[in-house]
């Protein structure tokens, strides 16, 4: 079976890990684990516990965006992201995107989340055209955002183990959490670079540059 990038990264590396997390648990528990059953039956259960982590990591996206204090594809179009990713020609941007959708353009930049979204949604119909690296930087963000929810997950059945008295938690517990925060902000800069591709690839079209 040929698996995409896409699937490769956001499900079926992500359901390996959560497998290692339940392998490590049950040989604390057991002292015993029969690892040529494990390679057998690892690949089919790591890509369903995949697909729930990338569901469960969707689920949570609304919530990374009010930690990170917008949308990231808002922030570029209406020009008010800061940091290393940024799109300076917002203002062309917006002018080329209405004039497409048969919108007045006014310099003024827009915060209607509604529109921004309208306008952002428009260039990522033309993110099969041209040269662009969306689809890399698609796979790249679903597996930095699931990577958060396997960390968290992975959390919890440590501690769980710990109440248990299966598992003790001990360093574990801040390695999680560094761990945790490092996906956290990787994740936020993993959006901040997808949505400027599409804007970015729908600019090269659009502008001729």
């Amino acid at each position: 079976m040929k698996f995409s990038t896409y699937t490769l990264l956001s499900q079926l590396i992500l359901g390996y890990v959560w497998l290692v997390f339940g392998g490590i648990l049950w040989i604390e528990a057991t002292s015993n684990v029969n690892i040529e059953k494990f390679a057998i039956v690892g690949a089919p259960i790591a890509i369903v516990l995949g697909y729930f982590i990338n569901t469960f990591s969707s689920w949570i996206e609304n919530g990374l965006f009010w930690l990170w204090r917008g949308k990231p594809s808002r922030r570029l179009i209406e020009g008010t992201a800061n940091g290393k990713i940024i799109f300076y020609s917002h203002k062309e941007l917006r002018k080329l995107i209405q004039q497409d959708l048969g919108k007045y353009y006014s310099d003024q930049p827009t915060s209607d989340p509604k529109e921004l979204d309208e306008l952002f949604g428009h260039t990522l119909s033309f993110v099969s055209s041209g040269p662009n690296r969306y689809e890399e930087f698609n796979a790249s963000y679903a597996f930095s955002r699931g990577l958060i929810v396997t960390l968290i997950g992975g959390w919890i059945a440590f501690l769980i183990g710990q109440t248990l008295d299966v598992c003790p938690i001990g360093a574990w517990y801040h390695l999680f959490w560094i761990l945790i925060l490092v996906a956290f902000f990787r994740t936020k800069e993993r959006a901040y670079y997808l949505a400027r591709e599409a804007i970015a690839n729908y600019y090269r079209i659009k502008s001729g540059g």
